[in-house]
This record gives C-alpha cells, structure tokens and sequence, in this order.
C-alpha cells in the first residue's frame, strides 16, 4: 500500500511541470529587477541579485527603495551636473 496514489501520476505532472516553469520564469524575472536597481543607484547589482536568492526580491525592493543612491553615484551625478552647467 502506498501513501501515495501512482496511477494519475502522468496526469499530476502535466499540470504541475508548466507551473513550475512559470512560476520559475517569474521569479528569474523579479531576481532581475533589484538588478537594475542597484546599477541605476550606483550600487553592485550581483549583491542584490546573491540577496534576492536568500530573502525575497520585493525586500530588496524595499532595502534599495530605502537606502537609495551610493555616496560615488552622488558624487558622479553632481560632477556631471556641474559639466553641463559649465557647457551650456
């Protein structure tokens, strides 16, 4: 006697094997976004994405939301504010 029942084994997996697929895809796909995040904010994108593996992408969200732009992208931004200024 088995606990589970093998006969609609074939069945079960047709339904479950896609979801798995999408649901994977989707999660690949929100792993991607704090990616982007953290280059736009001057920060080291494979960090966020090392992070978004052990907790979940929408804290990272949140953490890169919070702590905004690194103090080099800060300094980038202003030095090339004050180029553009001095060329116009």
């Amino acid at each position: 006697m088995y606990l589970l029942d093998t006969s609609n084994i074939e069945e079960i997996s047709e339904y479950i094997i896609p979801w798995i697929f999408v649901v994977l895809f989707l999660y690949l796909f929100f792993i991607r976004i704090p990616s982007r995040m953290a280059t736009a904010r001057g920060r080291r994108p494979w960090v966020w994405i090392l992070l978004s593996f052990i907790i979940s992408p929408i804290w990272v969200y949140i953490i890169l939301a919070i702590i905004g732009e690194s103090k080099e992208k800060m300094k980038q931004d202003i030095i090339n504010e004050i180029r553009n200024r001095n060329l116009d």
